[in-house]
């Protein structure tokens, strides 16, 4: 049951902010997306222990200046992120359990794989500066810059 209420709670969240990200298109650069693929991963690596994971999101949260409504949208991105991982994890070791070497249509799905991560960090990114107030983006902004 609680995995069900969650998965209804993620659902609903993500199309809240997807459905606004839609409002006001974003582009982003390539060094953009890596800065929010890493802070995504940092504050929401399966491999990495929670309280780990909440000490990252609330340096984020402090080194960025977000307010509360920002942190929240960054807190729901990183449940979404760290569900996403542990998915495509899971998808990578079974495409690759037991394998010396890797087909032509594991290496295609990996790459799917990989490509859809992308979608999701550029998805998320895009719904996270819909939220973001014009200074705090500026950070994020900055950081690629001097990347």
């Amino acid at each position: 049951m609680r995995t069900v209420s969650f998965t209804i709670l993620l659902t609903v969240s993500t199309m809240a902010l997807f459905g606004q990200a839609q409002s006001a298109p974003v582009t982003l650069t390539p060094q953009e997306l890596s800065v929010y693929a890493f802070v995504f991963k940092s504050i929401a690596d399966p491999v990495t222990n929670s309280s780990d994971l909440t000490r990252r999101q609330a340096a984020v949260i402090r080194e960025f200046g977000m307010n509360a409504a920002e942190a929240g949208v960054l807190g729901t991105i990183a449940r979404q992120c760290y569900a996403a991982s542990l998915d495509t994890q899971q998808r990578v070791n079974q495409i690759t359990a037991g394998k010396a070497a890797l087909s032509a249509g594991d290496l295609a799905e990996l790459a799917q794989l990989d490509y859809a991560q992308k979608q999701r960090v550029s998805a998320w990114a895009t719904a996270l500066l819909q939220q973001l107030r014009p200074e705090v983006a500026a950070r994020f902004k900055h950081l690629a810059e001097v990347r």
